[in-house]
């Protein structure tokens, strides 16, 4: 101010607008993105000369104030996706442990389960073979025996074969495939499911990630509100497969409970596929589980 040269200040400085003699909209591409203000010293006016400069340092000023604002929105941006990425991370790391799970559950219930029967069935073949000759009615029994340990470790392979990836969610779909679920366990549940859902496919990921997780809504459910009726909603909105899960048990608080396994369960898969999910609650008013996923990954197409 003491030479007579116009103050300048950051935004953070920006005094009063009465304060300012002179102030001239910055503009780019013909948006208003900000302004130049200049206070004169005391007894200082503002020339013509200095009025150009004004005018022309405002003109030029516009592409670069622009570009300011392109690398804050840019790091926003790369700071958001990075959050992303280490979220993602996390999701994938859940999703290894929870595989990791099945297949040591897996293990053991073939462990304690079919090995058992196979082999029962391999001592009481020895048995009959050593029978055959000296007690045939004996083998005879031990035979028939054997059919019934054959069909019963037959059953079990089926199960895990269901619990794993049922056939039918690679045949029918997942309409068929959660109708005969919930048939096969007699749960109290009603699906109701968009046309395209009886006409069409979707993706195996959209169709594999509805299924478990409609799946295991519905063992949350049965956990948490035994005897509660249930309705399975399979819709496809604007290209996005979504679905619901809803009973009308006693529900509960979401703000003063902790998300289980099984909610973090259902998220990862959804959000490994870029969807989202949600669980909404009211204590007496039943329990609602919302999934979606987006169209780039659940859009129908043939097989």
């Amino acid at each position: 101010e003491q030479t007579g040269v116009p103050a300048a200040t950051s935004t953070e400085e920006t005094a009063a607008p009465e304060r300012w003699d002179r102030s001239i909209q910055v503009t780019h591409q013909g948006a208003a993105i900000g302004e130049i203000a200049v206070r004169m010293p005391a007894g200082g006016h503002l020339s013509p000369g200095r009025e150009r400069l004004l005018l022309d340092l405002a003109a030029q000023a516009g592409v670069a104030l622009r570009h300011v604002a392109l690398t804050s929105e840019l790091q926003d941006r790369l700071e958001e996706l990075s959050t992303q990425t280490r979220q993602l991370h996390a999701s994938r790391q859940r999703l290894v442990a929870a595989q990791h799970q099945a297949r040591r559950r897996m293990e053991r219930e073939i462990h304690d389960g079919t090995q058992q029967y196979l082999v029962a069935m391999s001592m009481k073949l020895r048995l009959v073979d050593q029978l055959l000759d000296r007690d045939p009615d004996r083998a005879v029994a031990l035979l028939d025996q054997l059919s019934g340990d054959a069909n019963a470790a037959l059953e079990g392979l089926r199960d895990l074969a269901r619990g794993i990836y049922p056939p039918l969610l690679t045949d029918r779909g997942v309409l068929a495939a959660l109708d005969a679920h919930v048939r096969k366990h007699g749960i109290p549940a009603t699906i109701v499911a968009a046309p395209e859902f009886m006409a069409g496919r979707f993706p195996q990921p959209a169709e594999v990630a509805v299924y478990f997780c409609v799946l295991e809504a519905l063992q949350n459910a049965t956990r948490h509100a035994p005897g509660a009726q249930m309705t399975i909603r399979l819709d496809s909105v604007d290209g996005d497969l979504e679905f619901s899960v809803q009973d009308d048990g006693p529900g509960f608080d979401p703000s003063a409970t902790a998300r289980g396994t099984g909610v973090q369960h259902m998220l990862d898969r959804v959000e490994a596929l870029g969807g989202s999910l949600s669980v909404d609650s009211v204590p007496g008013r039943g329990t609602v589980v919302r999934g979606r996923i987006p169209r780039t990954i659940a859009a129908a197409s043939p097989r």
